[in-house]
């Protein structure tokens, strides 16, 4: 039985310079979020787009559930990107969809507050992406919709938990140190006498208010004054370090596929034709974090985009030296030494690179 969820999106008219824009639809799966421009709703102070999702569930309450968890990850995502809580979905009521005929229906509706100054372009290349399901951007978008700056820091505080894969001091460090090589453990805890990151000191500090812990400049942390800074710097690292998955995530699902879009191509190159070397396809992997399917499929994905490079330009030397696969091969090959082996040979029988010549056939 299929239902209609009808529902309108909601922002202050700081989002005002995209306004005027003709939303593009949402894809999740099957799933199509459409929008369009809802005059009768916008006021001075706001403006206003429906938005419409046909579910197909045996009842109206398993087509309520799906509607939610559609919403609830496009909701997620947007908050995630441009960094904004976003509420709702509410439900209203709901009806069906019999013999091309609305019977009934679900209203939902949600309000974000966006930001002014968003780019178009950003704005219209956020609908584009291959959109899945991700734990850590959900908890991240719920956090910001905590307004209490220590709740919100609590809550960012489990996606770093969630990121490190366990609620311990030291291994949170690690994880932290690993994605910005520029923090140290550099607050000193002066009750338990050891060091560590400020993320994990804040953390303690609001637990056990009357521990002192000592910053590098000298001062002690204090919950008032020094939340909002470190909630900044936790929101800059996770954004960060979720970005990276979400990337790697991507190409892994090139290489599942067998092919690179253009689309894809330009995302990663946006500079495209110019390389600049400084692009995420050229910096440092973590292949042995990976499980060994995904290691391969990383491998193939980069290799898929840079053979889609060398289609698009005419270039058969494609990215030259800053390619990654070969580099990325050699960094397994001590673990899965097979796979190694296996993998160099399905890229020279895939067109080669700078380092892996071609198979002549």
């Amino acid at each position: 039985m299929k239902f209609l969820i009808k529902g309108c999106f909601f922002s202050k008219i700081d989002g005002r310079n995209i306004k005027d824009l003709d939303w593009p639809n949402f894809v999740f799966n099957d799933y199509i979020i459409k929008f369009s421009k809802n005059e009768k709703c916008e006021s001075k102070d706001n403006f206003s787009y429906s938005f419409e999702i046909e579910i197909d569930e045996n009842t109206p309450e398993e087509a309520e559930d799906k509607a939610r968890e559609v919403f609830e990850i496009f909701s997620s995502k947007f908050s995630f990107e441009f960094n904004v809580p976003v509420y709702g979905p509410r439900i209203f009521e709901i009806k069906t969809i019999k013999e091309n005929t609305i019977t009934t229906k679900m209203t939902l509706a949600c309000s974000v507050n966006l930001v002014r100054g968003i780019d178009k372009d950003r704005f219209l290349d956020f609908f584009k992406n291959n959109f899945s399901e991700n734990n850590l951007i959900f908890l991240y978008s719920k956090a910001l919709k905590e307004e209490d700056p220590i709740k919100r820091y609590m809550k960012l505080y489990e996606v770093l938990i969630e990121l490190s894969g366990r609620d311990h001091g030291k291994t949170i460090a690690i994880k932290v140190m690993s994605i910005d090589s520029t923090i140290k453990e550099d607050v000193y805890n002066v009750g338990k006498k050891r060091p560590e990151i400020v993320f994990v000191a804040l953390r303690n500090k609001i637990s056990h208010p009357k521990a002192r812990f000592t910053l590098s400049n000298g001062k002690d942390i204090d919950i008032e004054t020094d939340t909002k800074d470190i909630n900044n710097r936790l929101m800059e690292l996770l954004k960060k370090a979720i970005k990276e998955i979400e990337d790697n995530n991507r190409i892994i699902e090139i290489g599942k596929g067998g092919i690179c879009g253009l689309y894809d191509l330009y995302y990663f190159l946006p500079d495209f034709p110019s390389l600049k070397g400084q692009e995420l396809l050229f910096l440092n992997f973590k292949p042995l974090e990976l499980s060994l399917d995904d290691i391969e499929y990383l491998i193939k994905g980069l290799h898929y985009i840079e053979l889609e490079y060398r289609k698009e330009t005419g270039n058969e030397f494609g990215f030259g030296s800053p390619s990654k696969t070969y580099n990325l091969i050699h960094k397994i090959s001590g673990k899965y030494p097979k796979k190694a082996e296996e993998l160099r040979k399905w890229i020279a029988n895939n067109g080669g690179n700078y380092y892996i010549k071609k198979t002549e056939k």
